[in-house]
């Protein structure tokens, strides 16, 4: 059991086990210890109580009335590996998402809240006996609701029970099954909750499958099974290999042990012919009654699947809008840029845009002294070129190469001769000074650093890759996509970054502890890659114009699995939705193909195959499937759940990149003329999979992941030749959840912003969300290389955390106008696009009543494609929270201005327009006089003004 508890001196974490034992930490400190802790066990009826203790001064606090603590409770049962939260947070951030806590509030004592019972939930019987006392008399509201789209029960109950009595009522209604039910207290008149929880519930089933998977070392089909309730003996599973002509190739029965909550059934592959084959099997109990029965596809192999080795998009092209790279010397250029290798370091200098990054070379320091390398080109293509980097003094044991590609990514790779011996090796990347005052680690969209106000800090390089460092033009993204070779024990000083007058240093540390290599030489790698990548398309205005967007749901799950010929119907029914577009083709919405490159349907044959190997993380394998356990929607779930795989695995690579090329070639299953693709899941994600070598442990005993940033810059690089082949005007979109990296260089058009729901929600509003610094940092000076549109996701942040608050949310409702506002006048004016199209989903609006992004966009369009945007300059008083920017175009202009404090601002802007006497404001109409080019506002907290003259 594990406890956290969130208080304003920090996070406090407490684990406890059946025996006793407890770790406690305080911020991740392990070395701190609750003094007054006291926990207690006990077993009856086959269960654990516990029972534990935690005084406030332990954690800093005292209890008063008023006192509010964040919690989280989270059970883990090994054997099953199941695990209940009481905050549920999402996977992959572990149980201590602060951002998703339970909140306690203490009161005086005297008020009691009792749920007994809630009854057959499973079976779609609500039966709560509830109690509520107090010792004083007040109002308070019970809601409780099962969100369903056929049948959704929503109870709202107004009580008020006598001082020092006890109100005792009984709630029954028939509910939805398998389903979540929302139950909520609150005294609504001093605006506190005092129980509000989710419970899901579903039927119990006796046995059920997990997954399924072919062991290909035993050539063996397995089914993980599930034994959720025991049958008290012993389980018959029948299977039938079915082929697609209803002929049973094969059948088989084996008997499964149910004492164990996960089991296995084996069934033999040899002798079985290669092909298509549908499973039926069904489960029956010790009395041979059929329970249970279900279908799945499958594809045995026996020679390698038909995508192996897929050879699409490897010539040796440059994808537009890049052109070729040009190596002269120990010099290499592309567009915009230029890296000069070898000198007084590894990189002597790097140009972007006519600047110089760097304040110094880049150094790679041995036992304490810098390395003089000298270098010379190898080999040289138009896609990349090849350099040797031999250290200038021969008796240093050390060599480097690097390889510089089109888009200007540097990748380097350092060897270590045998039977060396090698103190300390420390990597230096020092940055100009004039053009660096950000640092971005890459590690959360929500937060970025600033080198104006923290000039020194650590950060830990294994957990955190990637990182930029730059300003508004210019910039550098470095890091590594394995840390094999390195030789680090303090990993939470992998990287330290150090800000002075002169540079800004970066400095990672290749060996930080004595290192002696074997009779092998040994390697390690980094990369380094200067921004912006490539110029933005001068097509981007007349496609943010064009109008509405939609997705061909090509999806990269159960339809990534397209063997030649086969799921003709899908295609066909894709192509039927293109033809009854009927607009001209300027109206015309733009098809986009969907696909995740990591994402696949842990249903597909293809999957069912694989999945050991191509997964990420390794078994369980439960995430993904197992716990949709409707057999009413089988086939409905097991064509939209999907899982992560992980590119580092070679044959799931050439796998997405066939499923891409039958997309992108579907006329031979309808004619579906596909030239734009839209890539979801496509940021590079660390693997914890040993099989196909990602997860491993270094010298000093700890695990490291590898992540997959080298296969996914090829699969974009590949893909992006194969779309350039077919429409050399297409466009690539990315949905990116990391900041900067070397594989997102290759879109046209990125989206963002979905991460940001769990803070939004509390709000329901950006307000300290978007801030200047992750404004500027993580997307304004990307629009120099990329259309950047940010997803607003009110309604959907409300979705995900508090679903009791969805029905009360409007985005036409008064109390929205200025949060909407405050979200546009934030996009508009770092130069970013809102995807629109989104805030009103699951809305019922008039198709031409948005509010005000269609107020916004009626105005905006009226500048033209060829508009003109720059920040407002002369802003009194400007601070980093009082800005804006002006838009200029087809004859009409905006001036926006936004107000991001919490004070009232009295604000003078600059106009940059002659003969202009008056603008108006788009949203409330009223006028604001330009006298000598300054127009005066009054500004309240938060607020914000679109001013506008022009044609409307």
């Amino acid at each position: 059991m594990e406890i956290y508890l969130k208080t304003g001196s920090g996070l406090y974490q407490f684990i406890i086990n059946p025996a006793g034992a407890l770790l406690d930490s305080k911020n991740g400190n392990l070395s701190w210890n609750a003094a007054g802790f006291e926990s207690k066990s006990s077993f009856s009826d086959e269960m654990w109580h516990l029972e534990a203790v935690v005084p406030w001064k332990d954690i800093g606090m005292t209890a008063e009335t008023g006192t509010r603590i964040h919690l989280n409770l989270a059970r883990n049962y090994a054997d099953s590996k199941e695990n209940t939260q009481l905050a549920p947070c999402r996977r992959g951030i572990g149980y201590g998402e602060t951002a998703a806590f339970t909140e306690l509030v203490c009161l005086e004592k005297g008020i009691s809240f009792d749920v007994s019972e809630l009854g057959d939930l499973p079976h779609g019987k609500l039966n709560a006996n509830l109690k509520i006392s107090s010792e004083k008399k007040e109002n308070y509201h019970l809601r409780m609701m099962v969100d369903s789209s056929m049948f959704p029960v929503d109870i709202d109950r107004s009580l008020t029970p006598e001082p020092g009595k006890t109100l005792s009522f009984r709630i029954k209604r028939n509910i939805p099954d398998n389903n979540t039910l929302f139950c909520q207290l609150e005294i609504p008149e001093r605006k506190i909750t005092l129980y509000r929880a989710n419970l899901d519930y579903s039927e119990p089933e006796a046995m059920r499958k997990w997954y399924i998977y072919t062991d290909l070392k035993k050539a063996e089909l397995v089914f993980v099974m599930r034994a959720a309730a025991l049958n008290n003996g012993k389980t018959q599973m029948k299977l039938d290999f079915v082929t697609p002509d209803g002929k049973v190739a094969r059948s088989m029965t084996v008997s499964l042990s149910d004492k164990d909550p996960i089991v296995e059934a084996r069934f033999p592959l040899r002798g079985l012919n290669a092909g298509r084959y549908f499973l039926d099997y069904s489960l029956a109990d010790a009395s041979g009654k059929k329970y249970y029965s279900d279908r799945e596809e499958y594809e045995y192999f026996k020679s390698g699947a038909y995508w192996d080795n897929f050879s699409g998009g490897m010539e040796e092209t440059v994808p537009t809008p890049w052109t070729a790279g040009s190596a002269n010397g120990n010099e290499f250029s592309c567009w915009g840029r230029k890296a000069v290798f070898g000198g007084n370091g590894i990189v002597s200098s790097v140009l972007s845009q006519g600047k110089e990054l760097l304040s110094r070379p880049v150094t790679l320091k041995l036992n304490g002294k810098p390395v003089a390398f000298k270098a010379e080109k190898i080999s040289a293509t138009p896609v990349k070129a090849v350099f040797r980097l031999q250290p200038q003094d021969p008796a240093i044991p050390l060599t480097m190469e690097v390889t510089a590609e089109f888009d200007g990514f540097c990748y380097f790779t350092g060897k270590i001769a045998p039977n060396s011996e090698i103190r300390s090796l420390l990597l230096e990347i020092p940055m100009n000074r004039k053009y660096t005052d950000a640092f971005d680690d890459c590690a959360s969209p929500h937060y970025k650093t600033s080198l104006h106000r923290n000039t020194s800090f650590h950060v830990n390089a294994y957990t955190q890759p990637f990182f930029w460092c730059g300003g508004d033009e210019v910039g550098m993204m470095g890091g590594t996509a394995t840390r094999r070779g390195w030789h680090v024990k303090n990993k939470a000083h992998s990287m330290q970054v150090t800000a002075d007058d002169e540079a800004v240093l970066i400095s990672l540390p290749v060996v930080d502890t004595p290192l002696k290599t074997g009779a092998a030489e040994r390697k390690f790698s980094f990369y380094l890659n200067p921004t912006p990548v490539k110029p933005l398309r001068s097509a981007f205005p007349a496609f943010r114009d064009r109008g509405n967007v939609i997705l061909a749901e090509i999806s990269s799950r159960f339809y990534c699995y397209m063997h030649p010929g086969y799921y003709t119907s899908f295609w066909k029914w894709i192509l039927a939705r293109v033809k009854q577009d009927k607009r001209t083709p300027v109206d015309r919405m733009m098809y986009i193909g969907y696909f995740a490159p990591k994402g696949a349907s842990p249903m597909s044959p293809a999957w069912n195959y694989y999945c050991t190997e191509w997964v990420n993380p390794p078994p369980g394998l439960g995430e993904y499937s197992g716990d949709q356990a409707n057999m009413k929607m089988r086939t409905s779930r097991n064509r939209s759940s999907f899982t992560y795989g992980c590119l580092n695995c070679k044959s799931f690579y050439d796998h997405q990149l066939q499923c891409v090329h039958n997309a992108l070639h579907a006329e031979k299953w309808g004619q579906l003329d596909l030239k734009n693709l839209y890539f979801d899941l496509g940021w590079p994600r660390t693997c914890g999979n040993a099989l196909h070598g990602c997860m491993w442990k270094d010298e000093f005993g700890d695990t490291v992941r590898d992540n997959d940033l080298l296969p996914l810059r090829d699969y974009y690089i590949r893909t992006l030749r194969m779309l350039r082949k077919k429409s050399p005007q297409g466009w690539m979109f990315g949905h990116i959840y990391l900041s900067r990296t070397p594989s997102d260089n290759f879109f046209d058009y990125i989206l963002a912003g979905e991460m940001y729901d769990s803070k939004v929600f509390r709000k329901v509003s950006y307000y300290d969300v978007l801030t200047p610094d992750v404004m500027r940092i993580a997307y304004g000076s990307r629009t120099k290389e990329a259309g950047v549109a940010l997803i607003p996701q009110f309604l959907r942040s409300l979705q995900c955390f508090a679903p009791d608050r969805v029905r009360t949310w409007g985005p036409l409702k008064k109390e929205f106008d200025r949060p909407i506002r405050h979200f546009i006048a934030y996009t508009a004016c770092f130069g970013l696009e809102e995807c629109y199209d989104l805030w009103t989903a699951g809305e019922k609006l008039p198709p031409k009543d948005k509010g005000h992004i269609d107020i916004w966009h009626r105005y905006f369009e009226t500048l033209g494609a060829e508009r003109t945007f720059r920040r407002l300059e002369n802003l009194v008083p400007g601070t980093d929270r009082v800005f804006g920017c002006i838009y200029a175009g087809n004859g009409s202009k905006i001036l926006i201005v936004l107000n991001d404090t919490d004070a009232e601002k009295e604000l003078t802007a600059a106009v940059p327009w002659g003969g202009i006497s008056s603008m108006k404001d788009i949203f409330n109409g009223k006028n604001f006089p330009v006298q000598e080019k300054t127009v005066r506002l009054k500004l309240a907290p938060r607020d914000s003004a679109f001013l506008y003259q022009g044609k409307m």
